[in-house]
């Protein structure tokens, strides 16, 4: 059972990302397989798609009774190089599924259902993630904001 803010954000983001398939409308089936905090090159046991969930440190902007933080995290989109000799390919797969992350993550309730203030998630930017040499994953990762809200000692 979820106990602090983040934990209980981080499965919300989670369910968010679970429903990209092509089942529930998404271009991808990305969804199906989902990374936290690792961005893995995918394997030949791999799916040609995958989410990884990547958080970073968070920042706490003001406080006084209450702490109001900005969260970092960037969602990334990975696809695998089925063959080395078009890897743009698995970079058009990539940049599909990073159209799918901003459609899952963006179109709902942007509070996580009260968990986040207001404004709640922020996208901050979309970058490309090259291949390392010798890799065979390629990738777009979404990065967004997340501006919460805990109290002294209640987190």
């Amino acid at each position: 059972m979820a106990e602090g803010k983040r934990e209980l954000v981080i499965v919300g983001l989670l369910g968010r990302l679970e429903r990209i398939t092509k089942d529930n409308g998404f271009s991808t089936d990305a969804g199906r397989q989902i990374f936290v905090n690792e961005s893995p090159d995918l394997g030949p046991d791999d799916p040609t798609d995958a989410v990884a969930l990547v958080s970073r440190e968070d920042i706490v902007a003001w406080q006084a009774g209450k702490l109001l933080i900005r969260w970092p995290i960037e969602v990334q989109g990975l696809a695998k190089v089925v063959d080395p000799q078009e890897v743009w390919r698995a970079f058009l797969e990539a940049e599909a599924v990073a159209a799918d992350i901003k459609r899952a993550i963006e179109l709902d309730d942007r509070t996580l259902g009260g968990l986040l203030v207001a404004r709640g998630i922020e996208r901050v930017s979309t970058r490309v993630i090259p291949r390392d040499p010798g890799g065979t994953t390629v990738g777009a990762a979404v990065s967004y904001v997340l501006v919460m809200e805990e109290t002294w000692g209640n987190p």
